[in-house]
């Protein structure tokens, strides 16, 4: 085992942050690209939450519920398999993994979105 220097420790730690800076931001990109439906709190309980929540970050960061919608992210992902659906033929070889991956997903639907549709679900 050879121990390293400090600049070889330096280096390493440096790239391994450089890795994860891309990586957030990578997935802060993708995150973007999600289309999502923002819901108003109609209850007061809710609304004080929120503002107490704001005031103490300073940032707006209302619970998850309000910002996702079942029905939407249902929506979103019937199309995706449609399209995946629809263009399985440019997979060439993967194309049964597509089906696979379809088929599963159907099998799974009724209960794939439950978390969605439960209100304060962290």
């Amino acid at each position: 085992i050879r121990l390293l220097t400090p600049q070889e420790l330096k280096t390493q730690i440096q790239t391994q942050i450089s890795n994860h800076l891309h990586q957030i931001q990578s997935l802060k990109q993708e995150l973007d690209a999600i289309p999502a439906s923002v819901v108003i709190p109609h209850s007061s309980a809710e609304t004080k939450l929120q503002d107490q929540t704001q005031q103490s970050y300073s940032l707006p960061c209302p619970p998850l519920h309000t910002l996702v919608d079942a029905a939407g992210v249902k929506q979103s992902y019937q199309q995706l398999l449609t399209q995946m659906s629809q263009q399985k033929q440019k997979a060439g070889t993967l194309n049964t993994a597509i089906d696979n991956f379809i088929k599963t997903t159907h099998s799974y639907w009724s209960g794939l979105f439950h978390c969605y549709e439960i209100e304060d679900f962290p």
